[in-house]
């Protein structure tokens, strides 16, 4: 069902977040499944991907920081399929009377660990089948 109530993915969305006083963090945009609790800012990708074309569930993910491999991940780290949280997402905030709306951007569960950043450190995050993004931290 969110399959089909899903029109088109972003290429590899990242988010970048401060915790605390422990410095930036970079993240898989969806480290807390859905909720949006530590994004604070993200990147998307230029590229539409019509998600019927990829297997969310198998897809690999690849993070690198400054050149280096920092994380690896496939979608089954979502809970199971990011469409598992898109879907939990979508119920949850039903129960409240309160609907994703057509257009709306849906984080939908980290692949990977948070990494460290700080100021001249560039990541690159690519999916498979999905494509990749890049930041750079100033």
């Amino acid at each position: 069902e969110v399959s089909a109530g899903v029109s088109e993915l972003k290429k590899n969305p990242m988010a970048v977040v401060n915790q605390g006083g422990g410095g930036p963090v970079a993240i898989l945009n969806q480290d807390t499944v859905s909720d949006n609790a530590t994004s604070g800012v993200f990147v998307l990708g230029d590229r539409l991907v019509d998600p019927r074309d990829v297997d969310l569930a198998t897809c690999g993910m690849i993070l690198e920081k400054n050149g280096d491999i920092v994380a690896t991940g496939a979608g089954a780290a979502a809970l199971g399929a990011p469409a598992n949280a898109v879907a939990w997402l979508a119920n949850t905030l039903g129960k409240l009377g309160i609907a994703l709306e057509a257009g709306e951007v849906v984080l939908s569960g980290s692949l990977a660990i948070m990494v460290p950043v700080k100021a001249g450190d560039s990541l690159r995050v690519t999916i498979g089948g999905i494509g990749g993004c890049s930041v750079r931290f100033v």
